[in-house]
């Protein structure tokens, strides 16, 4: 699958079939999120695997759309220090890349994912001590295969913008 066309076609699924994921899969998976460039090459997160099914069930309380993780294989929490105000935007725009270059790398497995956002520090810090901002990403078999969509209704670019020739 090219870029392109992952791009198009991929779909947030939150209906997951019963099956874990392979280690290889996995391992490629997360390294699409480690080889994510970010803001000064700091790569200042931490992604945090998380498998043990009462876990994954503790994590639905982390937003009000998240019930969905608990029936996935795996989740993964993205993870920031609480830096200044002034480098918050900056951190979490590395973490949003980082998130889509996951489920992008899942979607050319042929496995679903759905985001889960949350500011809680409650259930970040039995993540990771020290930590705060962050957001989970939840990767599994779809239980019913995705139906990949050759386009999309999208908006119009914004008037006036424009690319250098």
């Amino acid at each position: 699958m090219d870029v392109w066309e992952a791009i198009n076609s991929v779909r947030v699924i939150r209906d997951f079939a019963e099956q874990p994921l392979s280690a290889e899969h996995e391992a490629r998976i997360l390294n699409a999120a480690r080889r994510t460039g970010s803001s000064k090459n700091e790569q200042t997160w931490a992604f945090i695997v998380i498998h043990d099914r009462d876990h994954l069930r503790e994590l639905t309380g982390v937003g009000k759309y998240a019930d969905h993780i608990a029936g996935a294989a795996m989740a993964v929490a993205l993870v920031t220090p609480d830096e200044s105000a002034g480098w918050r935007n900056t951190r979490m725009w590395d973490l949003g890349r980082a998130a889509q270059s996951m489920v992008l790398a899942a979607w050319e497995l042929g496995i679903g994912s759905a985001p889960a956002t949350s500011s809680s520090r409650t259930w970040l810090v039995s993540c990771s001590a020290c930590r705060r901002t962050g957001a989970a990403t939840t990767c599994c078999r779809s239980a019913t295969p995705p139906t990949r969509r050759s386009s999309r209704r999208r908006t119009r670019p914004a008037a006036g913008s424009h690319s250098r020739p």
